[in-house]
């Protein structure tokens, strides 16, 4: 049974993916091994934002989760986005991850892109002075194309 499992798991993965997974799993032939080889490569593939602007960190994830050959459950690719997210956008990822509904992918990277776009545009004069005074301050917003 264990052999029927792995080779139902390899045909569903690329080519390429599947000499990654065997290469990881080798020396041990079970699904566990295989299931843990996939999900490493997937999770360790998970970019942190970093200085990305969402629109580019969310086509990013898409990208990655095509690279897979398989469908990445929304809700999964929801939460590694979230995670990934750089200190800045930490308020916003705690109010995203209780949304009920669950937000989609699509959802979370419109209220990214807006909460950057706000960080970006300072409210007054004054909180420009802070901002030009600040070492550490949010990357200032630009529309690099759809998602």
């Amino acid at each position: 049974m264990d052999c029927v499992v792995r080779s139902w798991l390899y045909g569903t993965l690329s080519s390429d993916l599947v000499d990654i997974v065997l290469a990881r799993s080798a020396g041990d032939a079970t699904v566990r091994s295989a299931w843990i080889a996939i999900e490493a490569q997937f999770l360790g593939k998970r970019e942190v934002q970093g200085d990305l602007y969402i629109i580019d960190y969310c086509k990013q994830f898409k990208r990655m989760a095509a690279d897979l050959g398989e469908t990445v459950q929304d809700r999964t690719l929801v939460l590694n986005v979230i995670r990934g997210l750089n200190e800045w956008f930490a308020s916003i990822g705690r109010h995203l991850r209780r949304g009920r509904p669950f937000p989609t992918f699509i959802e979370v990277c419109d209220e990214l892109i807006l909460e950057e776009l706000t960080m970006a545009s300072p409210a007054s004069a004054s909180s420009t002075a802070l901002l030009a005074g600040s070492t550490s301050g949010a990357p200032s917003g630009r529309a690099s194309g759809q998602l």
